[in-house]
């Protein structure tokens, strides 16, 4: 499978700081979505902005569109849409002084397209980013970074701020843009909900390392979710210790990740697919059996 985007073993040190990213690697597919999930500090940021150039890495490769990235490449910065959770327009902007400077940088802005989506999503062509809501900041950032017409958006917690209603729009903007095949996400968040809804890939980095890269089905499907109580949990951990990841234990009841649930038959105990929040929740948390 052609890949867009392809990490491997990234590792990066702080002289002051006892935190390191240690050994990322994930690639993603044309046409697919890679949510990044993790604690926060846990390094999600710290690896967007690595294989941005905005941070220098200490060791590792990586490869977008078949070729090394460097914050130099004008001609693959034209190719790349970025969206942080923090504002970086000046505060006496407007989106029409947004769009005067960013024609001029930026050879594929659509012009029509950022005015378009402006008036869709009722922001202002006048207003002054200051007088903006956190929400209808984060808006212009996604507005701005599709009308540059990317090939490859790198998302960090995009929809902080952003109502329920309007991010389920938001959501549908994001799957209409790799609709084609031919362009890709990469979307961290803490909102795992959003994830659920578009990820085909999850990469999850707990404390620097990353603990799990695959298809998202693998955490919804076939990992399992096992309620019950002391007595249940000892034989679980007897017979089929190999198939739990971790567990955190609340007034006698223990609540167990498993990795396989089909591999566990019937007993007096809960099976439940799992949710990514329960998932992230358990491997940050729990405890090895």
């Amino acid at each position: 499978m052609e890949t867009i985007l392809e990490i491997k073993n990234i590792n990066k040190t702080y002289k002051k700081s006892d935190f390191a990213l240690e050994d990322i690697s994930f690639s993603v597919p044309y046409g697919a979505i890679m949510g990044l999930i993790g604690e926060n500090g846990s390094g999600k940021t710290t690896t967007l902005s690595i294989i941005l150039g905005i941070l220098r890495k200490n060791t590792g490769t990586i490869n977008i569109m078949g070729r090394p990235y460097h914050i130099d490449d004008t001609e693959m910065k034209e190719k790349i849409g970025v969206v942080f959770d923090t504002n970086y327009f000046p505060e006496v902007f407007s989106p029409r002084d947004i769009s005067k400077i960013f024609k001029k940088i930026y050879h594929r802005w659509d012009d029509m397209c950022f005015f378009d989506m402006l008036k869709k999503y009722d922001i202002g062509e006048k207003q002054k980013v200051k007088a903006m809501s956190h929400g209808t900041k984060s808006m212009l950032a996604i507005i701005t970074a599709l009308a540059q017409r990317p090939e490859l958006l790198i998302l960090d917690e995009p929809t902080g701020g952003i109502d329920p209603v309007r991010r389920e729009e938001v959501l549908d903007m994001f799957l209409d843009f790799i609709s084609d095949g031919k362009k890709s996400i990469v979307f961290s968040s803490h909102i795992t909900s959003d994830l659920e809804k578009i990820a085909d890939y999850i990469t999850f980095i707990h404390k620097g390392k990353m603990l799990y890269t695959a298809e998202k089905d693998l955490f919804l499907y076939q990992y399992g979710i096992i309620r019950c109580n002391q007595e249940t949990f000892e034989t679980l951990n007897r017979d089929y210790k190999s198939e739990i990841l971790r567990y955190v234990t609340r007034d006698y009841q223990y609540r167990i990740l498993v990795k396989d649930q089909q591999k566990i038959p019937p007993g007096e105990f809960i099976l439940e697919n799992p949710t990514l929040e329960e998932v992230m929740y358990l491997v940050s948390r729990g405890e090895e059996s």
